[in-house]
């Protein structure tokens, strides 16, 4: 398609679709910057996980860092983030993302993507996830985090 000359457009926008090309490209971009997933994860889990991977990458990661560590905002990851989130139920995170993030667009993030988004940073602490990734009917759930060996 050929755009007109004084078009300002990206040839890259952000619209339908663009989530999938994205997925596509995560892999290949983002592995290389560390955010590999911590554990193999069944079909469902890994897809979730690599939505969630690429959404954390273009809404959080701008304040809260490539790999979790907290830049302009807390880290969301380490024994600071576990002790204040494990035994806490999903409900809690999930309401707050929803409602107050990102700090630039809150309530932006669809239901799926929150979900999305929750799953991604909890198996990178290491939480155990559902096989069939994060759903709505799974939110009254308490955040438990597996022992580190």
């Amino acid at each position: 398609m050929k755009r007109p000359k004084n078009s300002h457009q990206s040839p890259l926008t952000f619209g339908t679709g663009s989530l999938m090309i994205l997925r596509r490209l995560g892999a290949a971009l983002l592995v290389p910057l560390g955010l590999a997933l911590a554990q193999a994860p069944t079909d469902g889990l890994a897809s979730q996980l690599k939505d969630g991977q690429t959404l954390y990458f273009l809404s959080c990661a701008m304040c809260h860092g490539d790999h979790l560590e907290g830049v302009s905002a807390p880290a969301l990851s380490g024994p600071d983030f576990k002790l204040h989130y494990a035994g806490l139920h999903l409900l809690g995170l999930s309401d707050f993302i929803q409602t107050e993030m990102p700090l630039d667009r809150p309530a932006s993030l669809s239901d799926a993507e929150v979900l999305a988004v929750m799953a991604y940073v909890l198996h990178q602490n290491g939480a155990k996830l559902p096989s069939d990734g994060l759903n709505a009917a799974q939110l009254d759930t308490v955040i438990h985090f597996e022992a580190q060996p």
